[in-house]
């Protein structure tokens, strides 16, 4: 199952959730997913709003919900950028 996730409108297969077998159920895969993010797509962790279909990702569970999607599909919005946004 391939994560998928749209930053700054651009769609990203990122990679195969079933590689990293039992890590994506451990307790610190939140942590490691958004310190990815951060460096693979420039949005900082504390900046980060994560959404799926459902709506924002709040808690680890939430993460883990969306993740376990037969096609899971995230998107990362920057709260800055979006902050900026509602001004204009």
């Amino acid at each position: 199952r391939m994560l998928r996730i749209e930053v700054h409108g651009l769609l990203h297969d990122w990679f195969d959730l079933d590689d990293l077998g039992d890590m994506v159920k451990s307790s610190g895969f939140n942590i490691t997913l958004r310190e990815n993010i951060a460096r693979y797509f420039g949005v900082p962790v504390e900046q980060q709003a994560l959404y799926d279909e459902d709506g924002l990702l709040a808690t680890t569970a939430d993460l883990r919900r969306a993740l376990q999607r037969y096609a899971p599909k995230l998107y990362v919005y920057n709260f800055s950028e979006i902050g900026r946004q509602l001004h204009e």
